[in-house]
C-alpha cells in the first residue's frame, strides 16, 4: 500500500556507533606499546588498534580487560623477530558493559575495507595444539613473517633457579611465546639437577634442559612456538632443533 505523509525509518544504529568510535581513535594520538602505558590503561573491557610505526596493522576486542590485553600483544611482540616493539604503538577505546566489544571489533573490521594486516594472519591465536605441530604456516602468516626468537633474554626467576623442572616451569610462564611440553617432561626433570646454563638467552636454557633430559628427548623451535617431546630425529615445517644438536 502507498504511504501518503510518511516513510519508513530505520536507524542505523550500528553505522552510528562505528562512525563515533573511528572518530573517537582519531582523536587519540598513539601511544608505545610498552609496559609504563599499558599499566595505565583501565582493566575493562574495550576495542583497541596496534600500530606499526603508525601505521594501522591490528584492530582487536578485549571483553575482559584491555590492560591485559594490550600487555599481552606486547610480551608476544618482544619476543619476535623482524620486528622492533620502538616502533609499534597503541589507541584503545573502553566501552560500556552493555556493548558487545566483539561485535565492535567485526563493525570495525568491516568499516576497515576487511581487515588491517595483522588480522586473520594469526596473530595473537592461542596454541593450535599437537594435532598442528605438522601443519605448514602459510607465507602471510604472522609466525612465518615474525617468528620467534629464541635468543630473547631469560627471565631471571628462570636463570636463578636449580631444579630442573622448576627451571622449565618459570621458563614457560614467562617467555614471550610458547613453550609447550608434556607431562613426562616434567616428571623426567624432577629426578635431575640442571647442570651449568651457557648463557642467558632462552635458547641458552633450553639446550640446558635438553641437556638434562637426555638424548631421547627433543627440543625444537617452531615459527610460531618450542616444543620438548621424547622423540628423536622428529621434522617439523620450517623449524629449528635447539637440541639435541646434530
Amino acid at each position: 500500500m502507498e504511504l501518503i505523509g510518511c516513510r519508513q525509518f530505520d536507524l542505523n544504529l550500528a553505522k552510528a556507533v562505528v562512525e563515533q568510535m573511528v572518530a573517537a581513535f582519531e582523536s587519540l594520538d598513539p601511544v608505545a606499546l610498552v609496559s609504563a602505558n599499558t599499566a595505565a590503561v583501565p582493566a575493562a573491557p574495550g576495542v583497541y588498534q596496534l600500530l606499526h610505526k603508525r601505521s594501522l596493522v591490528y584492530v582487536g576486542q578485549a571483553a575482559d580487560t584491555l590492560q591485559g590485553r594490550l600487555e599481552r600483544h606486547r610480551t608476544t611482540l618482544s619476543g619476535r623477530k623482524g620486528i622492533a616493539i620502538e616502533d609499534m604503538q597503541y589507541r584503545a577505546l573502553v566501552v560500556n558493559r552493555n556493548w558487545s566489544t566483539l561485535a565492535t571489533e567485526q563493525a570495525l573490521l568491516s568499516h576497515y575495507g576487511g581487515s588491517p594486516t595483522w588480522n586473520n594472519s594469526g596473530f595473537g591465536s592461542n596454541d593450535p595444539g599437537r594435532i598442528r605441530d605438522q601443519t605448514a604456516e602459510k607465507p602471510g602468516h604472522f609466525n612465518v613473517q615474525f617468528p620467534i626468537n629464541i635468543e630473547y633474554p631469560a627471565d631471571a626467576s628462570a636463570l636463578n633457579a636449580s631444579h630442573a623442572h622448576v627451571v622449565l616451569e618459570r621458563l614457560k610462564e614467562t617467555a614471550p611465546f610458547i613453550i609447550r611440553f608434556d607431562s613426562a617432561a616434567m616428571d623426567a626433570l624432577r629426578r635431575v639437577e640442571l647442570r651449568e646454563v651457557r648463557g642467558s638467552s632462552i635458547a641458552a636454557v633450553l639446550t640446558a634442559i635438553g641437556r638434562a633430559l637426555g638424548p631421547d628427548w627433543q627440543v625444537s623451535a617452531l615459527p610460531g612456538r618450542v616444543l620438548i617431546y621424547r622423540e628423536s630425529g622428529q621434522a617439523y615445517p620450517n623449524a629449528d632443533v635447539v637440541w639435541p644438536k646434530r
